[in-house]
């Protein structure tokens, strides 16, 4: 919604009034987001059967590990071993084993790199995570850890 849209505030009572609606909607918003995740992790997780637990047996998944979700990876594992790329990728990048994503920060005048793996945590994605890490390399050039 672009600033020409906006309605004026006329008062700081009706500031104050829609700060406090605008909040309880984000509340909402994040409930249902996290209710919707733990209902998928529960689908996910629920035990296998009928065809796709004897396809688990098949290719010899053990019993307490036969659910929906090493249904859905043993699925992208059949079309990546007939040659289908992008569940290679999937599988690839699920699997950890994705190629690493290096970033350039400035900071004092120096250049660093930063690859995005386990140890940032993609900080190098937002600013925010840029400015911390500024932070870090400028504390690491501090303590002579160079």
């Amino acid at each position: 919604m672009s600033q020409e849209h906006l309605k004026p505030v006329r008062s700081k009572e009706e500031a104050r009034e829609l700060g406090r609606k605008g909040g309880l909607a984000s509340v909402k918003a994040r409930r249902k987001k996290r209710s919707m995740q733990e209902a998928a992790k529960i689908f996910l997780e629920m035990a296998a059967d009928g065809s796709l637990k004897s396809n688990l047996e098949t290719l010899g998944v053990a019993k307490q590990d036969q659910t929906y979700m090493m249904a859905m990876i043993a699925r992208a594992f059949t079309l990546a071993m007939s040659g289908d790329l992008k569940a290679m990728e999937f599988l690839r990048d699920t699997a950890g084993y994705g190629p690493k994503v290096v970033q350039k920060i400035e900071h004092s005048g120096k250049v660093e790199k930063v690859e995005k793996d386990e140890t940032t945590n993609g900080l190098a994605e937002t600013e925010e995570g840029r400015e911390l890490l500024r932070k870090l390399f400028e504390l690491k050039s501090k303590k002579g850890m160079d």
